[in-house]
């Protein structure tokens, strides 16, 4: 059962990463104000909107000129999803840890027995 716990963890490791990676591209390219006409900052645009969209509307974000402005909304989804992340590691970790401790639980007792 450990194998599995191990692969929900890089699997989750994987997917942040993932998230984090597309939405600091967001508040990278949206500060640079990169022209959303070319194909990479339409697709990094139109991949992280599904992100963003749960928080879309909480804050204004901060304009910085005419074309370039501080994507709060991008930062408050990356800081949820870390937190979010945080907690489902912290749950396969406290669940890994417990059955490491009846396995060995286990092996105690019946090497206590054998005796």
């Amino acid at each position: 059962m450990t194998g599995i716990y191990t692969f929900i963890l890089r699997l989750t490791d994987v997917v942040f990463s993932v998230i984090a990676l597309m939405l600091t591209l967001r508040v990278i390219l949206r500060l640079l104000a990169a022209n959303p006409q070319t194909p990479f900052v339409t697709w990094v645009y139109s991949a992280s909107d599904g992100l963003i969209s749960p928080f879309r509307g909480m804050f204004p974000n901060l304009a910085l000129s005419n074309t370039a402005f501080f994507d709060i909304v991008a930062v408050v989804s990356l800081v949820v999803y870390a937190v979010l992340f945080y907690l489902l590691r912290s749950l396969v970790d406290a669940a890994l840890s417990a059955e490491t401790t009846d396995r060995r639980t286990h092996l105690t007792d019946v090497h206590t027995h054998a005796r």
